[in-house]
């Protein structure tokens, strides 16, 4: 197999082109919404949380969605004495796709709702009332204050984190362990691939404490949250409509809840993308597909389609099976 199939060239280039649009659109301008009705709005008058006393910084969050899960596949890579280099460059190349398209879902969303944090007011320093009011505070803060809308640490950290959760857990249920490890069981395999997806709840639930994000939105987002596989698998059947259905009160999307559903569904669908379910086996696509190109991609010319008994070099040419 050509090494640019082999190791997915395209898709690195795809990946990285995706994950440049998240970033410019991170730094995009953010729509405004409407403040001279929420001046007294408690739900946006908590005290502000500056970035580098937040809990989880910036930095840190790059290195919980990347760094740690990356150096988690290969940590793992080496326990199982797995050195074939096509299966460490899916799994990276799935968590990076997996964060990639994270970030510009998130950014575009976050653009396009402009929702308000809980700190805004703080942030914001509003004067006048009504049509009026406006921020008196003019810096990047009050920008950033209009993104509550979903969370991006929670999205990012479950993109790499649900991502390294799913590939640890099919490799530890599928794959060939050392002897030390060989203890039987399942129980402990499903509990050791949970670490890091625990891990990145911890980081949506840290949002609470900074006022970075609504706690009502983060602990329905965490109740709420679903598996990737009942949240992208229709159910068995309609659902009928209630004939008569309750007036509702608009309520305000759940960033949280969107951020955690969001990162689990990315790092699924680009896990799926690289690799079959973690319940049928741990082997990436490409494997597959390798291993049927070498053998189907030639065949014998002329009737005789066998090869010599005693292994000695056929006088017969390949040529490819399209000729």
């Amino acid at each position: 197999m050509h090494a640019a199939q082999r190791y997915s060239l395209g898709d690195w280039a795809a990946a990285v082109l995706l994950f440049c649009v998240g970033l410019y659109l991170d730094k995009a301008r953010p729509f405004e919404q409407y403040i001279g009705n929420r001046l007294a709005d408690p739900s946006i008058s908590y005290p502000h949380t500056p970035p580098e006393k937040q809990q989880v910084t910036a930095n840190q969050l790059w290195c919980i969605a990347l760094v740690f899960p990356a150096c988690g596949i290969g940590a793992t890579q080496l326990l199982l004495r797995r050195k074939r280099s096509s299966d460490l460059n899916q799994a990276l190349l799935g968590l990076w796709s997996s964060v990639a398209l994270t970030l510009t879902l998130v950014c575009f969303v976050k653009n396009l709702y402009g929702r308000l944090r809980p700190d805004f007011l703080a942030r914001c320093q509003p004067v006048g009332s009504g049509a009026s009011a406006a921020c008196s505070n003019l810096g990047p803060e009050v920008l950033e204050g209009r993104k509550s809308f979903p969370s991006g640490h929670s999205a990012l950290s479950m993109a790499g984190e649900a991502y390294l959760a799913l590939w640890l857990g099919a490799k530890l249920m599928h794959a060939e362990l050392p002897a030390t490890l060989a203890l039987g069981g399942t129980l402990w395999r499903l509990m050791l691939a949970a670490v890091p997806w625990l891990f990145a709840l911890w980081v949506g639930l840290s949002r609470i404490e900074d006022y970075w994000h609504h706690w009502e939105d983060v602990a329905v987002g965490v109740l709420l949250s679903r598996t990737p596989t009942v949240t992208l698998t229709p159910g068995p059947g309609p659902r009928p409509l209630p004939l008569a259905p309750a007036p509702t009160r608009p309520r305000s999307p759940d960033p949280a809840q969107v951020g955690v559903l969001l990162g689990n569904g990315c790092a699924y669908a680009m896990y799926r993308l690289r690799y079959p379910h973690p319940a049928v086996g741990c082997e990436p696509h490409v494997a597959g597909a390798a291993g049927g190109a070498t053998g189907s991609g030639l065949k014998l010319k002329g009737s005789n389609l066998s090869s010599p008994a005693d292994g000695a070099e056929s006088e017969t040419d390949l040529l490819p099976a399209d000729v």
